[in-house]
């Protein structure tokens, strides 16, 4: 579970809590992010691990690209600096 905190345009603050356990592909069908393979990429990404809205959209750019043989992220941070 995630939750996301949202302003309204009259100040209110609105809580939203999202499961992220399971995601839907655009055909409706169930995405375990746990089950979907990591690219290397990923794991020295320091967005890694790190939750929240992060993680849904690591989940979703790793399921778009689930097909292909060359994986890029146009999101992608080193965790470590040379």
């Amino acid at each position: 579970m995630a939750i996301f905190r949202f302003y309204s345009q009259m100040g209110i603050e609105i809580d939203i809590e999202i499961d992220t356990t399971v995601i839907y592909d655009y055909d409706g069908s169930e995405i375990y992010p746990d089950l979907l393979p990591k690219p290397s990429l990923c794991v020295i990404c320091k967005k890694d691990d790190r939750g929240g809205i992060d993680e849904i959209q690591c989940v979703l750019t790793r399921v778009g690209q689930r097909e292909g043989n060359n994986f890029e992220c146009h999101r992608y941070e080193p965790k470590f600096k040379r």
